[in-house]
């Protein structure tokens, strides 16, 4: 009988490389995963029969699927939710669709592409056993549901499905201490007076009139920490860690999802959701009764959020809306200015009032995606911060600082090319860098990923599995700064970014030459692009980097302001108070 072995988890690597009851490397048994950071170790440690499935699904078609899926799951969840409404206050809310909308949309194309992939590779290698790791899960998905996936989709395929688990015992002093250390040493790095600034002022607010409160920032606050906040009138609430426990305790706890039987992979999608939505009033109620406890909601006027609102606190601020101003704010990239438009409707605008921006494309379609919601053109309340940096003289010219932006998870698909096309983008990068002896060359990475050889953030390694390659490239040195301090010690005349995201914004008014790889699954706006030519070299792939370094070198691009003012530069004095 040919078997094959899953895996979805970095966590579960060690476990499969060095058990000995499997010995998968001797025996060379075919191994497949979802994750191309699992697929580039493996074959790191001299495992040759893995498959990928990330390889099966690329370019324009990943794409396209991705959009259909995401649409008519979105309209499914809609129409569910409106025949099974729950109570919370006396009010009747749509409780399915404001929790899982886009998160389930992404979840439910990822898993059809999981299943797919996987179909071509049983047919390929004639697979009759699958042994499933038992490791893929989402914040409310949890492994069981994955598990029932698998389960009834092998089923189906007639291929004999059993699941294992990870019996090590995973705690590594020595790696504690590493991580502790590093850590403390990467606070020591980090530390400025602006941050010191903004830490005092917050803990300032909480303390002064910490009760009686007229504005509420919901954490994690991102760009609302520099904003002009009035101390005496706001207060900073955190909920995360206690509605997780909430909801977990609540409603994943109680969920009888083993014993019910499905006819397609869209029932297990609706009945998993409708068990949870039993326990959300109670969730619901318990988490609205924290709130009460951390806000005199007599006293309150506004409530401000920093991030796209997570799906433990997205009920109650439909809920507060009825009563409250509620303020979104961006706090990224791409917004108003790709085709992600579509998505951010569900993730942000939809939970708002007010919609705090950068700027905004001319192309942007108010009424299909603000049909409710206010748009202010404030900027960044980061920028004026970011500025310290972009002010920054004496670049030196032969300074190239390497951006490998993270990729997208193949089970929650995005707007952009595969992990397995834009990884091959990066290793070109560095490979194209690593010969340039006229240049020093920085790879800033995400801080705390890894050190040496210890990978310490496995989420970070999952989603960069450039990470994992970069010890290959002896003549690039790896940056694990923030890209404020590693642009203060780098100082490079150059950067290379390889996907349109945040730190372009961030650095376009600085004097370096930047070089930007714009995804074609992920392009701006037609304004946008006019705009973002006129300030960085945009180019459609690394093989265009090196006849551009001597542009650069020749000054044969003309420098405009344009990209910053209009779309990141702060632009109203605008004051929560």
């Amino acid at each position: 009988m040919k078997e094959a072995y899953l895996i979805c988890s970095f966590k579960n690597i060690n476990f499969l490389i060095n058990s000995q009851n499997l010995n998968l490397k001797k025996s060379n048994k075919l191994i497949i995963t979802d994750k191309l950071a699992i697929y580039i170790f493996l074959k790191k440690e001299g495992f040759k029969n893995i498959q990928c499935l990330d390889h099966k699904f690329k370019g324009s078609i990943k794409k396209n699927l991705f959009i259909k899926n995401y649409r008519y799951f979105d309209q499914k969840l809609m129409s569910i939710g409106i025949k099974n409404k729950i109570k919370i206050d006396n009010v009747r809310i749509n409780s399915i669709y404001n929790t899982f909308c886009f998160d389930l949309p992404r979840l439910y194309a990822g898993v059809k592409f999981i299943l797919s992939s996987l179909d071509q590779v049983i047919k390929i290698h004639r697979i009759k056993r699958i042994n499933y790791l038992d490791d893929l899960e989402h914040d409310f998905l949890s492994k069981t549901f994955y598990r029932k996936v698998f389960q009834f989709h092998l089923k189906k395929k007639k291929v004999f499905f059993s699941t294992f688990s990870n019996t090590e015992n995973n705690f590594n002093f020595l790696f504690m201490f590493k991580k502790i250390f590093l850590q403390f040493f990467f606070i020591l790095n980090e530390i400025n007076v602006s941050i010191i600034i903004v830490k005092f002022k917050k803990m300032f607010s909480d303390i002064y009139f910490s009760s009686i409160k007229s504005n509420v920032i919901i954490e994690p606050a991102l760009d609302l920490n520099y904003s002009n906040y009035n101390i005496k009138k706001t207060k900073f609430v955190d909920t995360n860690e206690k509605f997780l426990i909430l909801f977990e305790n609540i409603c994943l706890k109680n969920l009888n999802f083993e014993n019910i039987n499905f006819k397609d992979l869209e029932s297990i999608f609706i009945s998993y959701i409708l068990e949870i939505n039993k326990f959300f009033e109670k969730y619901s109620k318990e988490s609205l009764g924290y709130l009460e406890k951390k806000i005199v909601f007599k006293k309150l006027k506004n409530i401000y959020w920093g991030q796209s609102p997570s799906f433990l606190i997205r009920n109650l601020l439909i809920l507060l809306k009825k009563k409250y101003k509620i303020f979104g704010v961006q706090h990224g990239g791409s917004y108003f200015v790709t085709e992600k438009d579509l998505m951010h409707k569900h993730s942000d605008y939809f939970f708002c009032d007010t919609f705090l921006s950068y700027g905004i494309s001319k192309l942007f379609d108010k009424k299909k995606y603000l049909t409710k919601t206010k748009l202010l053109h404030t900027g960044s309340f980061k920028e004026p911060y970011i500025s310290e940096v972009t002010k920054i003289k004496n670049l030196i010219k032969s300074n190239i600082m390497y951006l490998p932006i993270s990729l997208n998870n193949f089970f929650k698909p995005n707007f952009q090319s595969s992990q397995t096309e834009r990884f091959n983008d990066q290793i070109e990068i560095c490979e194209i860098l690593n010969k340039k002896n006229s240049y020093r060359t920085f790879v800033k990475v995400l801080p705390m990923s890894f050190y040496k050889k210890t990978l310490i953030n496995l989420y970070n390694i999952e989603t960069n599995p450039i990470y994992i390659y970069l010890e290959k490239f002896k003549n690039l040195v790896v940056s694990h700064n923030t890209l404020r301090t590693a642009v203060k010690k780098i100082r490079p005349g150059i950067l290379i970014c390889d996907f349109f995201s945040t730190p372009i914004y961030e650095l376009a008014n600085s004097d370096i030459e930047i070089i930007l790889i714009l995804d074609k699954n992920n392009m701006p706006k037609k304004d946008i692009l006019k705009v973002m030519k006129q300030r960085f070299y945009i180019i459609k792939s690394p093989k265009e980097i090196n006849l551009t370094l001597k542009k650069i070198k020749q000054k044969k691009n003309k420098k405009s302001n344009d990209f910053h003012d209009l779309y990141y530069k702060s632009k109203l004095n605008y004051r929560i108070n």
